[in-house]
């Protein structure tokens, strides 16, 4: 099983490590060709430093979490090393948001060298992605609000577009690398035993529905995208079904027009199939009421199918 997840994750790493070499290589003849300068700084050096151990991380068969918590760890230095140089700056902030999400990913990148630590590091590189879009939402909002005016008619510099261009494919590569590292993750599934004896493979996806409510209403789409990865995984477990690729299904999700409403249908009719296996007495199912709400309220679907996970989560504790 390891081994068919290990499989899985290897395009995924790969497109990572090819847009991350893309972006240096952008940044490289942006540095050297177009401003004809570069900055041989310990903060230069760092971030390059982190660029090429990631990288390398990806690329190299199979990963290596210790050379990717490595390149997470350089970019932390640049950061930290910044806000030292920089204490009061506008761009403190966004920095500092720089550092944690930086910081986070190293951290889950070393925790996850241990086996027993791997729930912690999966945990603590998906968590690195909120910071790290905060980070680049910052760096958009300074500089089209610096280059852009209103005045006969609303104009914006071309340096704008091509940075916030260059802003949005930096976070792009973070995402893809880091949910490549993250899925490259093997946890061995648990087994929960059935009111008739028998036993079945059972991630429980319990999750604090008040506090679920509030994630999605308050950090737009970042919670979402972590939810549907580990709804995704935690549906994997009904019996005779084809396993989902959770990754797959998130990227699908994001870049696919409409597609979340068909992953809203399917994934919780498998969701009443997990509580019908698990002997769960249930009002309704809620397979349908989730495609209505889909295209009524997009909000609703995912609290519908978290509030039906918790009740399964309680019967079969």
């Amino acid at each position: 099983m390891e081994k068919q997840v290990a499989k899985k994750t290897d395009r995924l790493r790969i497109i990572a490590g090819i847009m991350l070499a893309l972006y240096i290589s952008y940044m490289l003849f942006r540095d050297l060709v177009l401003y004809r300068s570069f900055d041989f700084s310990i903060t230069t050096i760092s971030r390059y430093a982190g660029f090429i151990l990631l990288i390398v991380a990806l690329l190299i068969k199979k990963g290596n979490m210790l050379l990717a918590g490595l390149g997470f760890a350089a970019f932390a230095v640049e950061a930290l090393l910044i806000l030292l140089r920089f204490p009061i700056s506008d761009s403190y902030s966004s920095m500092l948001f720089y550092l944690i999400g930086h910081s986070l990913a190293a951290i889950g990148c070393f925790a996850s060298i241990p086996k027993h630590l791997h729930n912690l590091a999966k945990t603590l590189l998906l968590l690195a992605i909120l910071p790290l879009a905060i980070f680049s939402n910052c760096l958009i909002y300074f500089y089209t609000h610096s280059y852009s005016y209103l005045g006969d008619r609303f104009h914006v510099d071309p340096y704008v577009i091509l940075f916030v261009a260059t802003a949005t494919w930096m976070f792009v590569c973070y995402l893809t690398a880091i949910l490549a590292l993250a899925n490259s993750i093997y946890i061995a599934p648990t087994r929960v035993v059935r009111s008739d004896g028998s036993t079945a493979l059972s991630n429980s996806g319990r999750f604090n529905l008040f506090l679920h409510i509030v994630l999605i209403l308050v950090s737009a789409t970042i919670w979402p995208i972590f939810w549907t990865y580990r709804t995704t995984r935690y549906t994997n477990q009904v019996k005779d079904l084809e396993k989902r690729i959770p990754i797959r299904k998130l990227l699908l999700c994001l870049f696919v027009p409409f597609y979340i409403i068909y992953w809203n249908y399917v994934t919780a009719k498998r969701i009443d199939m997990i509580a019908e296996e698990n002997g769960v007495k249930t009002d309704a199912k809620i397979a349908v009421l989730c495609l209505v709400f889909s295209f009524l309220l997009n909000i609703a679907p995912p609290i519908i199918m978290q509030s039906r996970i918790n009740k399964i989560a309680k019967s079969i504790r």
